[in-house]
């Protein structure tokens, strides 16, 4: 069950965004933020000035490998893409997930890029065992299908796919970038924004993440999404009080 807090603040976000200039000025803030963020993550090493200078300006300083400006491009192009689909009143499909994924990887891994994995995956120092390649079709259905069936609040629902994503690992690469835009992505289509994950964060992020997949108690993991949410929210207030 959803604090008060959380409901509370909800019905502000939603009342917040029904305003359309508030809600460009917040997405176009999000372009980069979400690039900066969700890529810092991952181990990209743009600063978030040089991620909104070539999101917004092309511009590159040249002393960072190009991959990472490549991603930073990539990652706003795809949020442009989530905003699109979050448009859509039909419910999320499997080709809505590996467009995202093509965007993320363009340029990079052109050959996986919207392409599920034919291989067996790991993660370096992690317990955690994915699925047989062999599956993961499969598997991807019965998400979507979850998704579509699950009448929970957005939050969870968004939390509860999020987390399926990352324990099926569809993609060779991407997929943390991925799972997120996943997750915000069903926010958006229930009328609330992005929850921002930091890359402070980070080290939590992957804990608890690890500890639902491996002993199965996904509280830490909720209570983890949920006060990001709850921050996320309490910020974008912030940006118009």
């Amino acid at each position: 069950m959803l604090s008060k807090e959380i409901v509370l603040k909800e019905t502000e976000i939603k009342n917040l965004i029904k305003n359309s200039q508030s809600k460009r000025v917040i997405t176009d803030y999000l372009s980069t933020e979400l690039a900066y963020t969700s890529n810092a993550i991952e181990g990209n090493t743009l600063t978030r000035k040089e991620t909104a200078l070539i999101i917004s300006k092309d511009i590159t300083s040249g002393s960072k490998p190009l991959k990472d400006y490549i991603e930073a491009k990539n990652h706003a192009t795809a949020f442009n893409l989530v905003l699109e689909l979050s448009k859509k009143k039909s419910d999320i499909e499997q080709d809505d997930i590996l467009r995202i994924h093509r965007q993320i990887l363009k340029g990079i891994d052109d050959d996986f890029a919207g392409r599920y994995r034919n291989v067996s995956v790991r993660i370096a120092g992690s317990q955690t065992v994915f699925p047989n390649s062999a599956k993961v079709y499969a598997l991807m259905s019965d998400l979507i299908e979850n998704i579509r069936a699950d009448n929970s609040a957005a939050i969870c629902k968004a939390a509860k796919a999020h987390l399926n994503f990352v324990s099926i690992h569809p993609f060779i690469d991407g997929n943390g970038r991925t799972a997120r835009l996943l997750l915000n992505l069903i926010l958006l289509k229930n009328k609330l924004l992005p929850i921002i994950i930091r890359p402070q964060d980070r080290k939590h992020y992957i804990d608890v993440i690890e500890e639902a997949q491996t002993t199965k108690n996904a509280q830490n993991y909720f209570k983890f999404i949920f006060s990001v949410h709850l921050r996320s929210m309490k910020f974008y207030l912030r940006m118009f009080k």
